[in-house]
C-alpha cells in the first residue's frame, strides 16, 4: 500500500467512526437534531475499539508487547493532538463540538 493510499483510508476510516459517534449522540435541542460528541463516552469507545485490535495482533503475546505498544500509541496520541493544535491555529478551523464529561 503506498502512503496516498494508506492517507485515503485512515482518512475514511477516521470519518466513519466520527459519523458513528455523532449519529449515537444526537439529541434534540428546541424541536432540532443537534450531535455533540460525548467526551467520556467517545473516549471509552476508542480505548476498547484499541483494545479488540491490539488483542487481534498475533504478535502481541506478553504483557510487556501490550506495554510497548500502549506506548507507542500514546506517543502517536501526544504528537496527533500537537499537530491538530497547529493546523487549528493556523487555518482558524475548530474541532468537533464536544460535551467535555468524566
Amino acid at each position: 500500500m503506498t502512503d496516498d493510499e494508506f492517507d485515503a483510508v485512515r482518512k475514511e476510516m477516521i470519518s466513519g467512526f466520527f459519523k458513528a459517534m455523532l449519529l449515537a449522540s444526537e439529541v434534540e435541542v428546541n424541536g432540532e437534531r443537534a450531535a455533540y460528541i460525548n467526551s467520556a463516552i467517545a473516549l471509552d469507545a476508542i480505548v476498547h475499539l484499541q483494545a479488540a485490535i491490539i488483542e487481534s495482533i498475533p504478535q502481541i503475546k506478553t504483557r510487556k508487547d501490550i506495554r510497548e505498544m500502549t506506548q507507542s500509541i500514546e506517543k502517536q496520541l501526544r504528537l496527533g493532538v500537537e499537530s491538530l493544535r497547529r493546523e487549528y491555529e493556523q487555518t482558524g478551523r475548530r474541532a468537533m463540538p464536544v460535551i467535555l464529561a468524566s
